[in-house]
């Protein structure tokens, strides 16, 4: 991955995580607040926010180990948030 993709990817990232915090984008289907409270947190916008940011953490286009790892990482998020893969697509 050159620097210049690692910096939009960083910045699909970033944008999906302050989108996912204010509540721009969903991860599911508009929820009532009776829904939110029985499904949890496990698939909240904050946990999927959270996710994310752990997934891209390790980003260094200058190392290849950090990159498989954050290619690993950002894999299995979109495996769990599978509407989101549209944003990551490429880099997988």
């Amino acid at each position: 991955m050159t620097r210049d993709e690692s910096i939009i990817l960083a910045r699909r990232g970033f944008t999906l995580i302050r989108n996912l915090l204010e509540y721009r984008v969903s991860v599911g289907a508009q929820q009532t607040i009776i829904q939110r409270l029985l499904t949890g947190p496990k698939y909240s916008n904050e946990s999927a926010a959270h996710e994310l940011a752990e997934a891209l953490h390790n980003l260094d286009p200058d190392n290849d180990f950090l990159l498989e790892l954050t290619r690993r990482n950002l894999a299995a998020f979109v495996e769990k948030y599978p509407r989101f893969r549209v944003h990551f697509e490429e880099f997988l």
